[in-house]
């Protein structure tokens, strides 16, 4: 829920010359970005090969073994285990009295609070010259952190106050997995996906040592006066937790407990997901992950790329901007070479980071390319004499 809130408009004048210093600055930033999401791009091969080597390598050790006894044998050893877990002794929030049974229990705390909105409109002008306006909007949200408002471009009026509680967590200490005793690590892999609804009830017994007003809504509680109308510096306090059930875990078995394991290929491994599943299912699911982390930061390697490559050509566009009209087709024609720049480069510095951690199936690759290309060659070399022959 949004409360309505105020906004001003600043406009500004920015003249050429000015605004050809702020490109110099914006390139020196541009070469940054470039360089760091070069490094990005290559490192980011790197890990997915490495994390790659270790799923293999721990799919390939992972011994399967039954939660009802700790087997001395496979000290140090790469296990996979799956059953119920339990813990017997509640978890309790010592500030809210929230008690529950169960793996892990998780505080979320939000505030109502000013939060700010910049829109900004660009204009430019004959002699390069740029005028802005910029309007700034206030308005009222809940958020899961304080956010400064000494940051703010108009502060005054829009003061957040400290947030009174934060965010926790409560692990269980006593959870068990037959005669395993999965820790903290271990547990803490496990999503906390179950709402933990206080009980109406409670409100009474925390406005007792709970000052200011303090209602339970909809299973979560409230510290302000109408939670249809809320005020700034309200909270909301919601609780979930990890219940007891069935899960699945793979790790280095540490006498009871289960700990990293640390595989020839540099990663280390400690999984954990909610209900029964198979040590290859668990694989499987690392895998995708993998890959989806891998692409995840291509992407975001390239986009940065592109801005980098955008902020270097950026001066082109100002300096060309002494004649609007110009300035825009100059403009529009660096971003497009920032876009080339970036199809071109950033596949390169993939394929480069292939040669350097996959060389193997990079030759391959490449041997397959270079035999595809030549038999194209050769059939083009053999139709054209035939063509020739018949015209």
């Amino acid at each position: 829920m949004s409360g309505i809130g105020d906004s001003f408009t600043e406009r500004t004048h920015k003249s050429w010359f000015a605004r050809i210093g702020n490109s110099i600055a914006a390139v020196l930033f541009g070469l940054f970005l470039l360089v760091g999401s070069s490094v990005l791009l290559f490192w980011n091969e790197g890990r997915a090969v490495q994390t790659e080597r270790s799923l293999a390598e721990g799919r390939g050790l992972v011994v399967t073994v039954e939660p009802a006894r700790v087997d001395p044998a496979n000290e140090g050893k790469l296990v996979h285990v799956n059953g119920d877990v339990t813990a017997v002794a509640p978890l309790r929030d010592p500030e809210f009295r929230v008690s529950v049974t169960g793996l892990r229990l998780i505080r979320t705390v939000e505030m109502y609070q000013w939060k700010e909105e910049k829109h900004t409109e660009r204009h430019t002008t004959l002699g390069g010259s740029e005028d802005s306006t910029t309007t700034y909007t206030y308005h009222l949200a809940w958020n899961g952190s304080r956010i400064d408002s000494s940051h703010f471009r108009r502060p005054e009026g829009h003061d957040n106050p400290q947030m009174r509680y934060t965010r926790t967590t409560y692990t269980a200490r006593d959870a068990t997995l037959g005669a395993f005793r999965p820790s903290e690590p271990a547990l803490r892999l496990l999503p906390a996906n179950q709402m933990a609804r206080v009980d109406p009830a409670h409100a009474e017994a925390l406005r007792a040592r709970i000052s200011g007003p303090l209602q339970v809504i909809d299973g979560r509680i409230y510290l302000g006066v109408d939670p249809g109308q809320p005020h700034i510096g309200d909270h909301r306090i919601s609780f979930s937790t990890v219940p007891n059930g069935p899960a699945s875990f793979i790790g280095r078995q540490s006498g009871a407990d289960f700990a990293e394991y640390q595989t020839q290929s540099g990663d280390k491994l400690l999984m954990a997901r909610s209900g029964l599943m198979s040590a290859p299912e668990m694989f499987k699911v690392a895998e995708d992950e993998n890959r989806m982390l891998t692409w995840l930061l291509r992407a975001v390697g390239v986009l940065a790329m592109f801005i980098g490559f955008a902020l270097v050509l950026f001066p082109l566009s100002v300096i060309a901007d002494f004649v609007p009209f110009i300035g825009s087709i100059v403009g529009a024609g660096a971003l497009l070479v920032a876009l080339v720049c970036t199809f071109v480069l950033a596949p390169a510095l993939i394929a480069v980071a292939w040669l350097w951690y996959r060389p193997l199936i990079s030759v391959a690759v490449l041997v397959v390319g270079l035999g595809v290309a030549y038999g194209f060659r050769t059939l083009a070399a053999r139709r054209t004499p035939a063509r020739a022959q018949a015209a």
